[in-house]
């Protein structure tokens, strides 16, 4: 009885290690044979966001949505053991790393080469709000995102955003301007050449009148389509109707479907 004990305790370990559905768990095989699939990623080594479990939540209701399967993993593992063939995306959600020095990048040798090789084979990358908040000592990982947070003014703030490309998909329903909630970042090595699709007036939340900050933008990397909003901080967030149809149109221009 006590051995049967023990090996139910380590099954149950095990598979607590195993990459996550929200609503279920598949195997890896069946996630490879149950395409397509989309991987939210959200591990940590930096600051962790209190309304990450939601945006996971909420991102994966949109994929299922789209008729995908989503998985949800914080084991950088996967990219280790080159698991990633099963995924026609990835989405990262505040996957913040540390700011002090290396320790904390995750997405390095063995596990970068076959990141960059997936992209390379048609892969595509949404970033969610910290997501830029990740991997200061790793460039490519700032030119694939666009840029690295630098700092945000304190709290969650009402700010009046723009959008600047208007035939973009990610901003389809909304007006030429549109009041948002979220807390609000400025970007050092922001890349000049991105497609900036939504900016915020700096005025609008207290700070100095200035040029617009950059807030969504898509660009290219290797080959692979990249999304990236820095709105994403907040459990309101994900409850705001415009925001969650930013994310499921800016996964679908992702995927190459508009």
């Amino acid at each position: 009885m006590q051995s049967l004990i023990c090996r139910l305790l380590v099954m149950s370990w095990a598979l607590a290690l195993l990459p996550t559905a929200v609503n279920a768990a598949p195997e890896k095989s069946s996630v490879a044979a149950s395409s397509p699939a989309v991987l939210i990623f959200s591990h940590t080594t930096g600051f962790r966001h209190k309304s990450i479990e939601t945006g996971v939540a909420t991102v994966a209701e949109l994929v299922r949505k789209k008729g995908m399967i989503p998985v949800a993993s914080e084991d950088p593992a996967i990219f280790e053991r080159g698991e990633l063939a099963p995924y026609r995306a990835i989405i990262f959600i505040s996957n913040t790393t540390k700011h002090a020095d290396a320790s904390g990048d995750w997405l390095v040798g063995v596990a970068a080469d076959n990141f960059h090789q997936w992209l390379k084979n048609g892969g595509a990358v949404v970033g969610v709000h910290g997501a830029s908040d990740s991997h200061f000592f790793q460039p490519w990982y700032g030119e694939m995102i666009g840029g690295y947070f630098e700092r945000h003014p304190k709290g969650v703030r009402p700010g009046k955003v723009s959008v600047k490309d208007v035939g973009h998909s990610s901003v389809k329903g909304w007006s030429m301007t549109e009041p948002m909630m979220d807390e609000w970042y400025v970007f050092r090595n922001f890349d000049p050449k991105v497609n900036l699709i939504v900016t915020l007036d700096p005025a609008s939340i207290g700070e100095p009148a200035g040029d617009p900050w950059p807030v969504s933008w898509s660009k290219t990397y290797e080959g692979a389509r990249i999304f990236y909003t820095s709105m994403g901080h907040s459990y309101e967030s994900y409850g705001d109707p415009k925001f969650r149809m930013h994310l499921a149109n800016g996964l679908d221009w992702a995927l190459g479907k508009k």
